[in-house]
């Protein structure tokens, strides 16, 4: 079953932030999200895609739909800051299973995996990083 994890706290009215999003047995969608995250089924119209830095996902929990929010000049540097963080967060989750010890990873793929999240850690250490843009996709496929 496909699962959206949001922010339990809306962004604002009935819309959450979507920090990521996965398939698991029905069984364990409660488990799919930690503190100040929520779990929900995916909208079946929906379809996850590679999302930039500069663009974001809400989940509506009064119609059940996603929609895609692109970053004004309006959003604050504050606002941008934490919303990186999220994506950064979820990118290194996303990946986890790729540094595993029974990972089907090759070890080249295991060493460029374990480069890219390192990269991903070294985001905010860079001055202005708030500015930047950056793009989240990887290309290891865990299944």
């Amino acid at each position: 079953m496909r699962f959206l994890v949001c922010a339990t706290i809306p962004k604002s009215g009935t819309h959450h932030a979507v920090l990521r999003w996965g398939d698991a047995p029905a069984d364990d969608l409660a488990i799919q999200a930690g503190s100040g995250e929520m779990t929900v089924p995916a909208p079946s119209s929906w379809q996850p895609g590679h999302f930039a830095a500069e663009t974001g996902l809400l989940y509506d929990t009064a119609s059940q739909s996603v929609s895609t929010v692109t970053t004004t000049a309006q959003e604050s540097a504050a606002d941008r800051a934490i919303r990186l963080r999220e994506m950064i967060r979820a990118a290194l989750r996303d990946t986890e299973w790729t540094q595993l010890p029974d990972t089907a990873l090759t070890p080249a793929e295991i060493a460029e995996a374990a480069a890219w999240r390192a990269g991903l850690r070294a985001i905010p250490q860079t001055p202005g990083w708030e500015a930047g843009t950056y793009d989240f996709t990887h290309p290891w496929t865990e299944f």
